[in-house]
């Protein structure tokens, strides 16, 4: 039998082979043995195993697994007599049940997956099984939808994580145009303008945008006045199909639209047909209208609680970090989730200790002599005293026989603790630190961070914002008949410039110009590169411009006064072109040139002094 730890090894490096028997007995055995340090933990019987790891996952993980499981058995012309369900904890429980060769099968298909995935859970052990840093730390193996949307009510930095992009990126409005002419007024940009005004089509985008951060993916519902109900497809052939930038031929009403996050919209049903276009995207939601975490009166909707809806009424937008998945994105928070715990431990245990610790303590200690003559004490009216003296407004203690000592506060500033745990989450947020704490609308942020960041924002726009938010909307906005098609069938999205300029800017830039013209003057430059060239290649000013002002200077004759400055006169570009002072000290015009005679430094005593 192969080694258990060079099983392990090949875990590491993603190289499992394919073992069966005896072989995954003892593997699971050394893993569980390294997660729970018993070795006892793994159940002997094979199928408890399969359920005991399977537990162990998650129940998105477990169902995605077996039911590829099944797919496959079904594909080697097994389980063929056997009636399934959707609920795949109970399809295990039924194949496993099943008996003769379908168990054994359907169990070595189940640990293919189950071995590398099971090391990955448990990273920490796997490489140091003397430390499980996860569960010392107190850090979830597990991180739920509920438990992302907790975080995003209830802690403030976790907000703001989640809120930082989609805030600055909304700062401006985006600019939708089918045409080059900003005048000229099209059916495509009557029919944007109408859901900007009618019905708050840029609030919404950016709620969905928010939303979308907390989870893996938020969902906006669009209520169509087709008369259909929300689990019926919209009718619009090509758009069922699959196929990008469908335009409908029939305008609909626009009822409504509703964003919900990840907690409050689950994928029901996913395509499965390998030749659809939408292959592995979901084919229908469930959408919850009432909110749980909203505790306020009238806060649910109608009499039922969820709703299925077909994919064609929902636009479906992802977290802003895609990784190999097309539906599921990486939440915002993830990431720098085990921060925020710390934080939460930081800040809450300084209040704790503030609370605790800026009251001194008291010491009572008797007096030497007086334990000899066993006193009795009044502990309830002393008890008394001391909470009079604590809450109250009495300022004395009345302790004959006893000497009262003040402990000293223990309180230390947590100031240091929670910079490191905050600039840990500026850095994996990608956001200079001083943007991140908000400062930058008080230009505490220098010019080099600001301009890092309006680049890095950008970069989020264009990659994510634009095709996953904006463009995702209005093609589907166009697809179901509420806008109009664009000119030429093209339409174009863009965001302002966020280099926005300042007045103290434009005061900076001024003046270095105003320095760099001089200089080009007074060190005869215009000799050596013509003002044209300079203007438009060195100080950047746009071609026009440039032509505007050369022909201005050759009309008033200001290059011939320039070109007959000789440039040994003038004085180095340091002096701003102030001519050099030729005239020896003590020679200029009205002055004499008499040096003044050396003071008499003969030995003369003065008055008052040691001699």
């Amino acid at each position: 039998m192969e080694n258990v730890n060079d099983i392990i090894t090949k875990i590491n490096q993603g190289n499992l082979v394919k073992k069966t028997g005896e072989v995954y007995t003892a593997l699971l055995n050394e893993s569980i043995r390294r997660i729970n340090y018993n070795a006892n933990a793994l159940p002997e019987d094979r199928n408890e195993q399969d359920r005991y790891i399977l537990n162990s996952l998650g129940p998105a993980a477990t169902d995605s697994l077996v039911e590829h499981a099944i797919v496959e058995m079904r594909r080697q012309g097994k389980l063929g007599s056997l009636i399934l369900t959707n609920n795949m904890a109970a399809n295990v429980r039924m194949i496993q049940n099943f008996g003769g060769e379908e168990a054994p099968a359907f169990s070595n298909v189940l640990r293919q997956f189950l071995l590398p995935r099971y090391a990955y859970l448990d990273f920490d052990t796997v490489i140091d099984p003397r430390h499980h840093i996860d569960t010392e730390c107190g850090y979830p193996k597990f991180i739920t939808p509920i438990m992302y949307r907790y975080m995003y009510d209830r802690d403030d930095v976790a907000r703001r994580v989640v809120d930082l992009y989609p805030d600055e990126t909304w700062s401006e409005d985006p600019i939708v145009t089918d045409t080059d002419d900003e005048t000229e007024m099209t059916p495509f940009k009557e029919d944007w303008q109408m859901l900007c005004e009618d019905h708050n089509v840029l609030q919404m985008l950016y709620r969905i945008n928010r939303l979308a951060g907390i989870g893996h993916y938020g969902a906006l519902l669009l209520g169509v006045g087709d008369g259909a109900d929300l689990e019926k497809p919209i009718d619009e052939p090509d758009l069922l199909m699959g196929k990008k930038r469908t335009r409908s031929l029939i305008p609909r009403d626009v009822l409504f639209m509703r964003p919900f996050d990840e907690y409050l919209s689950f994928i029901h049903m996913y395509e499965t047909d390998v030749l659809h276009p939408r292959y592995g995207l979901p084919k229908f939601y469930n959408l919850i209208f009432l909110d749980m975490t909203i505790d306020a009166a009238g806060a649910s909707i109608g009499t039922r609680l969820n709703r299925r809806v077909h994919w064609t009424r929902v636009v479906h937008v992802p977290s802003d970090s895609l990784q190999s998945s097309l539906v599921f994105a990486t939440p915002c928070m993830q990431p720098v989730f085990n921060r925020l715990l710390d934080l939460r431990k930081i800040k809450g245990g300084s209040a704790e200790m503030f609370w605790k610790g800026a009251f001194p303590g008291l010491s009572f200690e008797a007096m030497p002599g007086i334990i000899d003559a066993n006193p009795e004490y009044d502990k309830d009216e002393f008890k008394e005293m001391l909470e009079r003296y604590s809450g109250g407004l009495q300022r004395y203690l009345d302790t004959v026989g006893l000497t009262v000592k003040s402990l000293a506060p223990q309180v230390a500033d947590p100031e240091k603790h929670v910079r490191v745990q905050l600039e840990a989450i500026a850095m994996a947020k990608n956001c200079p630190f001083n943007v991140f704490m908000g400062s930058e609308q008080g230009r505490v942020a220098g010019s080099e961070s600001k301009t890092t960041w309006n680049q890095r924002l950008g970069k989020t726009i264009k990659r994510h914002t634009i095709p996953y938010v904006l463009r995702n909307c209005i093609d589907r906005f166009l697809a179901i008949g509420w806008m109009r098609p664009p000119k030429n069938d093209k339409y174009y999205v863009g965001w302002p410039d966020f280099h926005t300029v300042t007045d103290e800017d434009r005061a900076n830039l001024a003046l270095k110009w105003t320095q760099a013209l001089a200089q080009y003057v007074a060190g005869g430059l215009i000799h050596f590169i013509a003002p044209l060239d300079y203007m438009t290649q060195i100080l950047g000013i746009k071609p026009k411009q440039a032509i505007l002002i050369d022909a201005y200077m050759q009309e008033t004759g200001g290059y011939k006064t320039l070109r007959d400055v000789d440039p040994s006169e003038q004085a180095v570009a340091g002096t701003n072109g102030v001519r050099k002072n030729t005239m020896s000290k003590g020679a200029k015009e009205g002055t004499t040139s008499e040096r003044p005679k050396p003071r008499d430094t003969s030995d003369k005593k003065i008055e008052g002094s040691s001699g």
